[in-house]
């Protein structure tokens, strides 16, 4: 994935990544079940990968 700060190169993630990309809100479960062949570890390091380059926003529910 190439973005303004440089790339973050995405493997197995990348189909539930570009889900992600289009969504307002999302969980980690979610995301997992979107693509139920993923492994969950590599998915959330690559969203903090995410995180860190300010490509998404951690936030927690209101109740």
């Amino acid at each position: 994935m190439v973005f303004e700060g440089g790339e973050i190169a995405l493997g197995a993630t990348y189909p539930t990544i570009e889900w992600i990309l289009r969504q307002r809100l999302f969980s980690l479960d979610d995301a997992a079940a979107r693509q139920s062949s993923v492994n969950r570890a590599e998915l959330r390091r690559d969203l903090e990968l995410l995180t860190r380059a300010g490509i998404i926003v951690e936030t927690e529910m209101q109740q």
